[in-house]
């Protein structure tokens, strides 16, 4: 890829997650924990972020990686969210919209 490569698909990555950051403000019940980012995040949902994303498998979506995989017992509501330069607008809208549904 080379310098200018690797520097135009970090502009399509953020870019993406930046798409993604947007819709997601648009859901009242879910709250961004993260300010500062690349291109993954971590949001608080009102219910368990596991079974949710239990769910969005159902609907063929990959929604991410609730947090307490990491932290055992702790952590249940959170849930690490990513986009990246393989994401279309339409793949980030159809998955903030089915996750809206759904919490």
């Amino acid at each position: 890829l080379g310098d200018v490569g690797f520097q135009r698909l970090a502009k399509l990555n953020h870019g993406a997650a930046v798409q993604l950051y947007n819709a997601i403000k648009t859901v009242p019940s879910i709250d961004i924990l993260t300010s500062t980012f690349f291109n993954e995040f971590v949001i608080r949902l009102p219910i368990a972020a596991a079974p949710v994303v239990e769910k969005l498998i159902q609907h063929q979506i990959l929604g991410g990686i609730p947090v307490s995989r990491f932290y055992p017992g702790q952590f249940d509501n959170l849930l690490l969210v990513a986009a990246t330069e393989t994401n279309t607008p339409e793949e980030i809208n159809h998955f903030v919209t089915i996750l809206g549904e759904i919490i």
